[in-house]
Formats: structure tokens, sequence, C-alpha cells
């Protein structure tokens, strides 16, 4: 264990060191072995610790040593290039040639040495860092000096392909650990003297080295000056992850959306980077933080710029597709199974009906089991060995998903629609956008499972509205889409050839905005205010503290127009699960004396057509009730229904040919004024017959009377002209017509068929 009592002399904090203010320091004693013991008691007798005492001069009159940390140097270095030096014979003829141990110390330092970086140490702080990054420590006896060599080395990985964001065509080297080697790769690709490197140390203890890259040329200076200051301002004992400075330097702490990028790819930093973005690499850390970022970056990927435009944008389309799944497929089933089931087509209805027959769960809860489960096995197959991690998954996946539906705990279509979120979120080239949208997912369950579709409405509202205050360096997050930004929209959704793309993205930089001319150089034509079709940058306050003031009025506005349409939620509280609706396809309506009515429903078993259970019944059922009215009369029959009776996806009405002759205008109006009737339903007269009888007969072909009655009208007049196939809004409109009227087809019972039960 390694103890810093040195540190109660220099107490500074990372923010008081990379701003160069100074407190008392500890100086380097003149005699030897005062220091040499020191640095035992500091190291606590470390075993990488070594010392190698020596003389210096012809007559070795000169006591000496070197201090080296065995496990952070190259040990070839320090054999070679320092020990061999210092002890060669011309080394030892200019040791003779001085007389004090300041002017051994100079003449050591400029002549001896055969090293490309040799610092000066005058204190134990400057002495005791660079020793613990790796450093070899000379040691001279009167001499309250060191001196620092650059003999760092230790274990370090190859550069490999990146983990993360893999391409099919394209580079394949990846950042590493290695400060310095993530800095030459990227040197590497842009050879420009403009390139300009900053260093900071960040962590009172940890020291860690943060590079600010940077093309002075082109980035804009106000961005600059932002990210050297945040650096600055951290100020924590201990950095060891590019997520820890991406914490304390982000303009917003409370939002899932990460406002700074990162990637260990090189070309994708050098690309930035001449877009005019500022990077932080992290000592220790493969991933380059890249700032300021905007939404649309975090669905570019490398391999957009190696393909061809065409399939490159088809691509990229595909990832906004899957990010909108991602936060909203889970969402729209619970919305519409649970509220507003007249939206599903109806054989995609009754199909979905007869899988949530022996499902005890409602869809919200029966969704979140499912979405667990996945997230769980996600992180599962993250965490156990590369080996079989991904074998596991997949696999379990595949037998839960399987043994749950088998037990009737879930349903096929949302195994299916949960799956499908699960592959969008890995199609999103940002894993932390990905997790950004799981998390929203969640959210929006909740609020579809409360509020339906106008849950789902409300929180897109207030998300776009939390996504346009949101800024990182300044620079609006939703830009180039808020503010819009047409000459950005180039490289945006859309990504358009090479040769269009001549200037670089107008939110990011304000200088030297041109990519292709047919000249050199920048040209006062070139400098442009930033977001000049927008809104500028504001930064305000001190240190740390932050604030843009810009979309704020639009964001308590957008707050303002969600608490108003609070009251129109309210029709959707009455939520109910299909396994709780009886879904009726056809309406027959008769006389029943002089003025009363009786109403046929014919409603469907579900569970006899589409399901994997059926018992080899009657698939519909026919409830029929007499009263005054019409309304009474469905009333009465609906109470006989075991379920919720739902007459949305009703496609047929039948009429008795009595009620035909006595009037049908009352029948209509209650018809055309029912909130769950369509106006698309197509209308019919029984000749000779009651409404009842032919809803009660069973078709040959198809096993829902109705649906076969409705499509045997639409094929015979599209294809004979034989009957016509009127809806009923089609009998309405006629007879709002002064003297029209309207023409209902017959359809008439043909022999005895099978009879529904009533």
């Amino acid at each position: 264990m390694i103890r810093y009592p040195y540190r109660k002399y220099n107490k500074k904090s990372g923010a008081d060191r990379n701003n160069g203010s100074s407190s008392h320091f500890l100086k380097i004693e003149a005699q030897l072995e005062t220091n040499l013991e020191q640095i035992k008691e500091l190291t606590s007798g470390s075993p990488d610790f070594l010392i190698r005492r020596f003389s210096l001069g012809l007559k070795a009159d000169v006591p000496a040593a070197i201090v080296f940390l065995d496990s952070m140097v190259k040990t070839d270095t320090v054999n070679e290039l320092v020990m061999k030096s210092l002890l060669s014979r011309p080394s030892a003829e200019v040791a003779a040639e001085v007389e004090s141990a300041e002017g051994l110390y100079s003449r050591i330092q400029g002549h001896a040495l055969e090293l490309g970086e040799v610092k000066e140490c005058d204190d134990w702080n400057s002495m005791m860092e660079q020793l613990l990054m790796g450093d070899t420590i000379i040691l001279l006896e009167g001499c309250t000096k060191a001196i620092a060599c650059g003999t760092r080395g230790g274990e370090k990985r190859a550069v490999n392909e990146p983990t993360t964001q893999s391409v099919v065509r394209g580079p394949k080297e990846g950042f590493v650990e290695s400060l310095f080697t993530n800095i030459s790769l990227v040197r590497r690709r842009i050879k420009s003297s403009d390139l300009t490197m900053e260093m900071f140390k960040v962590g009172s203890t940890s020291l860690t080295n943060v590079a600010m890259l940077y093309m002075k040329n082109i980035a804009d200076q106000s961005v600059v000056d932002e990210v050297r200051q945040r650096v600055k301002n951290i100020n924590i004992d201990a950095v060891f992850e590019s997520g820890m400075v991406e914490e304390m330097i982000q303009d917003h702490n409370f939002t899932p959306f990460p406002t700074i990028y990162n990637t260990e790819r090189p070309d994708t930093i050098s690309s930035n980077i001449m877009e005019g973005r500022v990077a932080l690499i992290i000592d220790g850390n493969p991933f380059v933080l890249v700032m300021p970022t905007v939404f649309a970056q975090f669905f570019q990927s490398a391999s957009d710029y190696e393909e061809r435009y065409d399939m490159a944008t088809v691509v990229r389309l595909i990832r906004y597709i899957s990010f909108i799944i991602l936060i909203l497929g889970p969402s729209l089933y619970i919305a519409l199974t649970t509220y507003h089931y007249e939206m599903i087509p109806t054989p995609l209805l009754i199909s979905i009906l007869a899988q949530r027959e022996s499902v005890p769960f409602p869809a919200f809860l029966e969704a979140l089991i499912l979405e667990v489960t996945f997230e769980i096995l996600r992180e599962a197959g993250i965490r156990m060995p590369r080996v079989g991690g991904q074998t596991v998954s997949v696999i379990g996946a595949l037998v839960l998903g399987q043994a749950a539906v088998e037990a009737g705990i879930v349903t096929p279509l949302l195994t299916i629609v949960v799956a499908l979120t699960g592959i969008a979120s890995f199609a999103i080239p940002a894993y932390n956008m990905s997790v950004a949208g799981r998390l929203f997912r969640f959210v929006f369950m909740i609020l579809s499972a409360f509020m339906g579709l106008y849950g789902i409405t409300l929180g897109l509202i207030a998300l776009i509205a939390h996504m346009n205050s949101l800024r990182s360096f300044g620079v609006p997050y939703m830009a180039p889409f808020s503010p819009f930004v047409l000459e950005s929209q180039k490289d945006a959704v859309l990504r358009l050839p090479f040769w269009m793309m001549r200037t670089r993205p107008k939110s990011i930089t304000s200088t030297n905005q041109t990519r292709m001319k047919d000249g050199s150089g920048i040209s006062s034509s070139d400098k442009t205010t930033p977001m000049q079709e927008g809104e500028p940058r504001v930064y305000q306050g001190k240190g740390n503290e932050r604030s843009t003031v810009t979309f704020k009025g639009r964001m308590w506005a957008l707050s303002l127009v969600g608490l108003l349409l609070m009251p129109l939620l309210s029709g959707c509280w009455d939520s109910v699960e299909l396994n709780q609706r009886a879904v009726v396809a056809a309406i027959g309506i008769d006389v029943a004396g002089e003025t009363d009515y009786e109403v046929s429903l014919q409603v469907i078993v579900a569970d006899e057509i589409a399901g994997a259970k059926a018992r080899g019944d009657t698939p519909i059922v026919l409830f029929q009730e007499k009263g005054n009215s019409l309304f009474q009369a469905i009333r009465k029959a609906s109470q006989k229904v075991p379920r919720e009776i739902s007459l949305a996806h009703a496609r047929l009405v039948v009429i008795g040919e009595n009620l035909a002759r006595r009037g049908i205008g009352d029948t209509l109006d209650f018809l055309e004024r029912y909130t769950e009737t369509r106006l698309t339903m197509k209308m019919l007269v029984a000749r000779g017959e009651t409404g009842k009888d032919v809803l009660a007969t069973m078709t040959a072909i198809g096993r829902i009377p109705a649906n076969d009655i409705s499509g045997k009208l639409e094929t015979s007049q599209r294809l004979y002209a034989g009957d016509y196939a009127v809806s009923l809004d089609d009998v309405i409109r006629s007879m709002s017509n002064k003297g029209g009227g309207p023409l209902l087809t017959g359809v008439k019972v043909d022999g005895r068929m099978e009879q529904a039960p009533p």
C-alpha cells in the first residue's frame, strides 16, 4: 500500500493543479539517505519500488541513487539508457569536471543521459507524481533537485478490432487503454499542425492524464474554452473511467439521453474533430469522449461513410424506425388491446382474443413480465463468460418464451412484440442511446396502461419538449431538426453523397465552414455565425454553474398544453382487457309486435376459431332480446352475455322484411348515433325471413357467417355487378337526399344449414 503523507504539505485538488495555483511545497532534502528513507516510508516498503545506489565520478566520490517502480517502467530502458549512461567513462569524466552537486546535476541532465524525455523535479509532489507514472528518478547527494527520466512502460493491450460499433468495411483498429497510443492513432489520420492537444491531470490522488484534442482553425473557441474550464473544475480524488468524466462535465445530469458521445473507433473521432468537435482521451480507458453532441449523431455509424450513400440512407432510416419500435412497441400493444381494440383489424382481433383466453394477467403486467425477463437475459448474456454467454441468452430466450406461451402466462403475439423490441435495441449504433430508449419504453408502458393512446401522445409531447430543452456545450441537442437547419439535413436522417456535403455542421462550429471548395485556405466568407438559422448559444453562470435560456419558454408552453389536455383523458380510465370482451360480428334487427324491436347479436367464440385448444363447438353464439327501443333491446341482450359486448367490429346489419316495410328511420338514427358502430357496416334486408334466422344460419365455407356474407357481397359487386354492397353511410346519405331512397340488397336462406346455438 502506498501512503501520501507529503499531501499534508501540498493538498491540491484536480482543479487547483490544472489551474496552476500553488500551495506550500515540501522541498527535496540535500541528504540522499534522508530522501531515500522518506521514499521508503511513503511507499510502505512496497516490493516493486526499487532503489539502486551507486557513485559518480572518476574517483566515485559522489553518492547517487535511482528510484523506479518496477511494474511501471521499461527495464531495458532503465538498464541501457539510464544506468549505462551514468556509469560509463564519459559520464565519469563529466562528473570529475564539476565541483558542486548542483553543477553535477546540470551536467548529467544536459550531457550524460541518452533519453528523449528528461524533466526537472524540485519538490516532493512533482517527483512522486513522475515516479508513480513510471519515470525513473535520479537523486544526488547534496542536490535539492531530482531528475525524472522518461522510462514509462508496463504491460498494455495491443491495438485490436473494436468490441463495439463494428463494421463490415473499414478500419479494424480501435482505441486501447494507453493514452499516447490513442493519441498516435488520431495523429496518424490527421497529419496537420492545426491539430492541437492539451494535457490535464484529473483526480487529486489518481492523477489521471486527460488529453483534449481539437483543430484550432476549425473548432469554435467558445466550445474549446468551455470544455477546458469544465475539465479543470473536476474536483475528485480518483478518475478511472471516461464515464466519470462524462458525468462531471455534461450539461444535464438528470436526463437519460447521453449529451456526450463516446466511441472506441479512431476514424470516428478523427471525423468528429474535423467537423469542429472536441475530443477527450482519458488514460486507462479505450472510450474517447466527443463534444458537443446532437441527437442525430447517435444514429450515425462509421459504416455509413464506407458504403454507398443510398444504402447508407436506407440503413440509417431503419435505425430511426428501430428506435421508435424500441420505445413504443409494447406500449402500443397495451393501448390497443386495453383501450382501442376497435382499431385492430377483425381477423387479427379474433386471433388475439383466442390467445388471451387462458392468460390470467392483464396486458400491462404481461408485457412487464416479458420485458423484465428479456432485460435479465440480456444482462446475464453480458456478464457470463464470452464463450457461452450469447448462446445461453439466445437459448434461454427461446426456451423461456416457448414455455411461457405453452403455460398460458403470455400470448404469442406479445412475445413477438417484445422480441422485436429487443432486436430493435441492437440496431442502434450507440449503446447509451439504446439504454435511454429501453428506459423510456417502461415509461410509455405505464402511460399506455393508464391512459391508452392519449397517454402515449402526452408522453411524446413531454419527451420532445425535454429533448428540445437539452444542450450539449451550448449546442441544441435536437439540431439540425430543432432549430431546423436545411444545410445540415444532408447528413442527419439522410446521407447524401460526399460531393454534396461541402460545408461542416453549422450548429457545431462558427469558423472554417467550408469543407470542399476550388481553392484552399480560409476566406472571410467562410466565417459565419453559428446557428444563424436558429437561436444562438448562450453561456451563463460561474464555474460549474451552467444554464441555457433557449427553448425554456417553449418547454413551459408545451407543459401547459399537456396540463390542459388532462381533462380529456377521463375517457381512458374504463380499461377492459380483450379476454373480457365479447366481439359482435353482426346485428339482426326485427319487429316484435306493433312497436317493439327484437335484436339478435352474433357473438364470436374466438377460441373455437383461432385458439390452439378449440373444443370443436360452434364458432358463434346468437343472443336475442326484445325491447321498446333498440337501445333497450341491445341492453337486455348484453345482460345475457357473460362479457362486455363490443359492436366496433360488427361488419353486417340484417334488417327483417317486416321492419323494412314499416320504416328504418329510427333504426338508422340509432346506428348512426351509437358510439361503437361503424358507418362502413354493410346493410341487408332478409327477404321472407327475419334477421335472426339469417344470422343463426351457418355458412358452408367460412366459420363466421357475417364475414362470409359481407365478403360475398363485395365479391359479387366487384366481379359480376350482380349485388350491391351498401354500407350504413350509403343508406343514410341516400335518405338525406330529397326524392331519393336507399337501394338495399336482399338475402334469403337457401336450404336449412347448421344453426348457431342460442
